[in-house]
């Protein structure tokens, strides 16, 4: 709806033009909505025939092909250009859609109809308006409403799809002839060579990973999980099994690939995603070639890359699931890992022997207190050893801005670490005095010298993490690399050990990573990690932040913080809120586990 005279004048002028389809209105219209130059000649690439019509019949669709331009710059330029007003279908339609991508990043799997109510009343959308709109929507199959929860389809299709596979598979589960042979010539050849090195937690673990379709392993810190691990993917070996290696992150499977001394990869490498059909390549009618399949850092795995696994699986196959429940949840949406492990429909192995090496690293014994709501106690003042952690009392950022060289110098002469690979430095927020934005340039100040400009985004030798997938380049979301050539046309990184090549385009999705956040870090372990958390005091910075902070060290640990707001980070339950229904499906489904309709509809 157009609100005057003039407005529709306007949109009519700008509708003939558009229909002549030439790439210079459709640049110009472009530059309106404030694009950027490398955005439009992205968008102009794939819609330049018809990109200036769909813009004037209706703006709001530049949100569904360029999301980062959000919903706030395009509603601008919609009143400004064609006088669109606020009840117009179009803006509602579009408003409901990025609250629910609002929610998706915010790692909710739905949105409850009276939030939703109130945002869209926030952005003067009518409730008129907003109830036919969502009429709409889910006539068209874009969005799910279920018990007065608004899902993205995509997502409830995600959460319905995970709950019948493991509810089906639970209910059908059958040891076949293999692999029940498998167990017991395992049990004798492990028995003939007096392996006792094992604790009976997991050696349980590994009798259900060969014993059920599912087996979901969980321990914190010092438990045994690497352990555990490496031992059944010998015991995979010993039985002859075909067996894959996964994990969320680039640098989480690396790890996994040294501890097993077996090739494991990402989960996007292992299912073949293809960047051009946005599917995978293993799917519910491709299934992976394997007996069974091993994930290692599972806490870190999303509601929607979970169903494309589960889907990927033959019938034959165990799915063995490992992570720590006590960190982080992902960064995508829904509590995969955490609603499994909470279930009480799955058989969980908890790993809660903390082993004798691990007692002796100050790391997991202050790991171990911060989980049970205590201050960890630091090292005692002697030479260094491996698992050192210190808490350094700071109060402002001011002050850990003029300490922080100084504490990384003598970091590096304790512990022979190298400044740039050795140490990673962890903060709660993006912004702010303790943000990476500002800790970021203070950083490379001094570890980079050879970067003079401030300005300049990258230097060689700069370290840089990739901030969202790119498919093209087979680089993904938190991979880490050095920065080996920079001209103007081209950025080269050594991603570890396979060297990138960014475009201008491509090279925004890379940002500094002297400092990352402490989700970014998520499913990483250094050599040495220093925290700063000062003096802030917010809901975010709870108990499971500060602990997945210190587990992602292995030979030590620096805390900034002051007394306080350390001792009021660990009182926060750090349970974070987040609208999942998958362990009720779960229930439900196990009670009755038929196919539900929206199951294999995409790939």
């Amino acid at each position: 709806m157009v609100e005057d005279e003039g407005s529709l004048a306007k949109a009519e002028r700008l509708h003939v033009q558009a229909a002549g389809g030439t790439d210079a209105l459709a640049a110009q219209l472009l530059a309106s909505f404030g694009l950027k130059e490398a955005q439009s000649r992205k968008l102009l690439r794939r819609r330049a025939s018809s990109l200036a019509l769909r813009l004037v019949e209706d703006p709001y669709l530049l949100i569904e092909e360029l999301p980062e331009v959000g919903f706030a710059a395009v509603d601008r330029w919609a009143k400004e250009a064609l006088g669109i007003g606020a009840s117009d279908p179009r803006r509602a339609r579009a408003a409901i859609l990025s609250l629910l991508k609002q929610s998706e990043e915010k790692g909710h799997a739905y949105l409850d109809l009276p939030a939703l109510k109130r945002s869209a009343k926030s952005l003067t959308v009518e409730e008129t308006t907003l109830e036919s709109c969502l009429a709409a929507l889910e006539e068209e199959g874009l969005v799910v409403c279920e018990e007065g929860r608004l899902y993205l389809a995509a997502l409830h299709r995600a959460e319905v799809g995970v709950a019948f596979w493991i509810a089906r598979r639970l209910a059908e589960a059958k040891v076949s002839a293999p692999w029940l042979a498998a167990q017991s010539d395992v049990r004798r050849k492990v028995s003939s060579s007096g392996d006792d090195t094992l604790s009976d937690e997991q050696r349980a673990a590994i009798e259900q990973a060969f014993g059920a379709p599912l087996t979901v392993i969980t321990g914190s810190a010092g438990t045994g999980k690497t352990t555990t691990l490496r031992a059944l993917v010998e015991r995979c070996r010993l039985a002859q099994r075909s067996f894959v290696l996964a994990a969320p992150t680039g640098r989480a499977a690396k790890r996994l690939s040294e501890v097993s001394d077996h090739e494991a990869r990402t989960l996007h490498r292992l299912l073949e995603w293809n960047p051009r059909t946005g599917r995978f390549g293993y799917n519910a009618r491709r299934t992976l070639d394997a007996e069974m399949v091993i994930v290692d850092e599972a806490s870190m795995v999303d509601l929607d890359l979970a169903y494309h696994l589960l889907q990927a699986l033959p019938a034959y196959a165990r799915l063995v699931l490992v992570g720590d429940a006590e960190q982080l949840s992902s960064v995508g949406a829904g509590r995969f890992f955490r609603d499994l492990v909470s279930s009480d429909c799955i058989s969980v192995i908890r790993l809660t022997q903390v082993f004798r090496q691990a007692q002796e690293s100050a790391i997991v014994r202050s790991a171990h207190a911060v989980l049970d709501a205590q201050m960890p106690p630091p090292s005692p003042p002697s030479e260094p050893q491996p698992g050192d952690f210190h808490h350094i009392r700071m109060q402002s950022a001011e002050e850990i801005h003029r300490r922080l060289p100084e504490v990384l110098d003598r970091l590096c002469q304790a512990y022979a670490l190298h400044p740039r690979d050795g140490i990673q430095v962890l903060v709660a927020l993006r912004r702010g005095p303790l943000g990476v934005e500002i800790i970021n340039p203070l950083l490379r100040q001094h570890l980079n010298p050879s970067a003079e400009d401030a300005a300049r985004s990258f230097y060689v030798g700069d370290k840089v993490m990739q901030t969202r997938n790119d498919y093209d380049l087979d680089v993904y979301n938190g991979e880490v690399g050095i920065v080996r050539a920079c001209s103007p046309s081209t950025l080269v990184v050594d991603m570890e050990g396979r060297e990138i090549h960014y475009s201008k385009t491509a090279r925004r999705s890379l940002s500094l990573a002297y400092a990352s956040t402490i989700h970014k870090a998520q499913g990483h372990e250094y050599p040495a990690v220093v925290i700063l958390l000062g003096n802030l005091r917010m809901p975010l910075i709870n108990r499971s932040l500060v602990y997945t902070a210190l587990t992602r060290a292995r030979r030590v640990a620096v805390l900034l913080a002051s007394e306080s707001a350390l001792a009021s980070a660990i009182q926060r339950a750090g349970d974070e809120v987040r609208n999942s229904e998958l362990r009720t499906r779960l229930s439900r489904a196990l009670e009755a586990p038929r196919e539900p309709r929206a199951l294999g509809e995409r790939d």
